[in-house]
């Protein structure tokens, strides 16, 4: 054994093996043969053959037994017929059936062992079976997305982390669904899923020679693309956006889908493959605040805005605690009576660190970082306290408008949180205007409504924002209790360059006016689009024509 045991890296494991159960049958024929089939000898024949039904091959196991068992037989004949005697059995052990029932308690013993250890191989293997199928459904659940099948994040950057070794070059491209959860609560959540997986097979088709796509997201998709020209690469990215849109519709999405996109290009010299997926990444982000969307390639200046972002995050987590906000006020015009209707309370910001900050910009930032509702509490306290200064300078007949973002909005606590606020400074609810947007509806209709109806029975009214560039006003416009809709500023830019867009208009003004409801045109810059809107019968304006938004001091005086 110390042999063994020395040389016991140089050994394979079989011989091992069959050398402790050799040893051990030895040891057992050598203490039979002095003492008799008791004791010892009985539990080293028995040890070596569960060692062998445990570890080795069922023929190997069934010739340890028939060794052992034959051994013990030939000594009993042997004892019996006198042809060997050992001193010690007169006593005992010296009949037949003495002999006999040791041997059929051994020969019982093995068939126990066998019977049991067998029985428990046949357990384990179907275990090992079993969890075999569950390491692979763990495996796919690490590696791939459930619904489309395809690669996720993880499994995609390892396979580019391979790939890499072997000095490749390319793009990493990203493709974000837009407005996913809207597209989800306007049709099905099952809509969006067979959209999703669409996009999946679609991108497959595409790119299947080299099959490195991925889902990496809730509604964003990745894809590897061998080396292009940067002349060219463009080109191609913008063609499979297209065919996207065009096999999309052959597969019965008959609704447009918008994508936002960018790409990142890996060159092992300039940087590892997952710094390309995060460049890809910051791209991404970044074409998500762009007006209008377009592919968007990454470069260091992308890299500095997403930097100064996050500069910009903290100096307005600051600016939120230490009230640094500024509220203006923009007037709405009644151009039947020359008098004010209202005035809408609009945000500026001027940072100590970075200057004059554009509400395009702080906006964006609050809203993608969670922070909507501590600015919305700041902001409609700040507004609310200069509401009865409002009234005195406009008259008691003015409405003051508040924006609220959709997040905020939709939150338990707001209801309360608004009338608590207008009753401790004793307000009037009718002369607030709570200004939201058709995003509210991404949450659902019936929430949205919980939220509207017990604001509206208090008095506070409800105007809809940015009307007509979403999916989904005409389908939700009846069932909604507002008191106003404003037209969004892109329709205003082009009433007199489209004989669509002013048709548009006028069936958003007699639309309006079939269920009471006010219209605002907002964005007024020039006579010629108040000209067009009168000749539509829209006469309440807002607008840089008629005034400015102004600070409180210096409301009334604007032209």
């Amino acid at each position: 054994m110390t042999v063994l045991y020395a040389l016991k890296d140089q050994v394979s494991t079989s011989l091992k093996i069959n050398i402790v159960i050799l040893i051990t049958v030895i040891l057992g024929m050598i203490i039979m043969l002095d003492r008799a089939f008791v004791g010892s000898s009985f539990y080293l024949f028995i040890l070596a053959n569960v060692v062998g039904t445990t570890l080795l091959s069922k023929q190997k196991s069934i010739l340890i037994s028939c060794v052992t068992t034959l051994y013990v037989v030939i000594i009993i004949v042997a004892m019996m017929t006198g042809f060997i005697k050992f001193s010690g059995y007169d006593n005992h052990l010296n009949s037949l059936g003495e002999w006999l029932i040791h041997l059929g308690t051994y020969l019982l013993s093995l068939i126990v062992i066998y019977l049991t250890i067998n029985g428990m191989k046949s357990h384990l293997l179907e275990n090992i079976d079993q969890l075999e199928v569950s390491v692979e459904h763990v495996f796919k659940l690490a590696y791939y997305d459930p619904l489309t099948k395809l690669p996720n994040r993880i499994k995609f950057i390892e396979t580019l982390l391979g790939d890499s070794k072997k000095n490749i070059q390319g793009v990493i491209l990203l493709i974000e669904v837009k407005d996913l959860k809207m597209l989800n609560s306007i049709n099905s959540n099952e809509f969006g899923n067979n959209l999703l997986i669409s996009i999946a097979d679609i991108l497959t088709e595409i790119y299947i020679e080299n099959n490195k796509i991925a889902r990496v997201g809730a509604s964003e998709f990745a894809v590897w693309i061998e080396t292009f020209s940067e002349s060219i690469i463009e080109i191609h990215i913008n063609n499979t956006l297209k065919i996207l849109d065009r096999e999309l519709r052959l597969n019965g999405i008959d609704q447009t889908i918008e994508f936002y996109s960018s790409y990142a290009h890996y060159n092992a010299d300039d940087w590892p493959i997952e710094r390309c997926y995060q460049n890809a990444m910051i791209a991404l982000e970044y074409s998500k605040n762009l007006k209008n969307i377009h592919l968007v390639a990454y470069n260091k200046e992308i890299e500095q805005q997403t930097i100064f972002d996050l500069e910009i995050k903290d100096a307005i987590k600051n600016a939120i605690e230490n009230c640094e906000f500024q509220v203006v006020y923009q007037e709405k015009i009644d151009v039947l009576t020359g008098k004010v209707y209202g005035v809408e309370a609009l945000a500026r910001w001027h940072s100590k660190l970075h200057g004059e900050i554009s509400p395009i910009v702080f906006i964006s930032i609050i809203e993608k970082n969670n922070l909507a509702v501590s600015f919305g509490n700041m902001m409609i306290r700040m507004i609310l306290d200069d509401v009865a200064a409002l009234l005195n300078l406009y008259g008691k007949h003015i409405v003051v408008s508040i924006n609220i973002s959709p997040s905020h909005f939709m939150t338990k606590s707001f209801n309360v949180f608004i009338v608590e606020e207008i009753i401790k400074r004793d307000i009037f609810p009718n002369c607030i205007m709570l200004e939201i947007t058709e995003e509210i509806m991404i949450e659902g209709f019936d929430i949205a409504q919980s939220v509207i109806v017990p604001l509206k029975a208090f008095g506070i009214g409800i105007s809809l924002d940015d009307f007509g560039t979403g999916y989904s006003s005409l389908s939700y416009f009846a069932k909604m209790d507002l008191s106003e809709l404003k037209i969004d500023k892109s329709f205003i830019d082009q009433i007199n360059e489209s004989k669509k867009v002013k048709a548009l208009i006028k069936a958003i003004i007699q639309l309006a006016n079939l269920y009471e409801v006010a219209v605002v045109a907002e964005g007024v810059e020039t006579k010629e689009q108040l000209d067009a809107l009168i000749e539509l019968g829209c006469y309440l304006i807002q607008g840089y024509y008629f005034s400015t938004p102004q600070p409180i001091n210096n409301c009334g005086n604007s032209n």
